[in-house]
């Protein structure tokens, strides 16, 4: 899934992927970035929204 995601990245003409000095800011510090930290980036923080059904 990673492999979809990241041939459709550098096939946009305004991908972050063309920008060299881009780093990612959603993780908890500088130099880490997980898929958690964008999808809570994309549920606005609601970690209960990722899993509706519950444990």
């Amino acid at each position: 899934m990673a492999e979809v995601f990241h041939r459709a990245m550098e096939g946009s003409r305004t991908s972050i992927v063309r920008e060299p000095h881009w780093r990612p800011s959603l993780g908890p510090d500088a130099t880490t970035f997980r898929m958690t930290d964008l999808l809570l980036f994309a549920f606005e923080g609601k970690a209960d929204l990722l899993n509706p059904l519950g444990d």
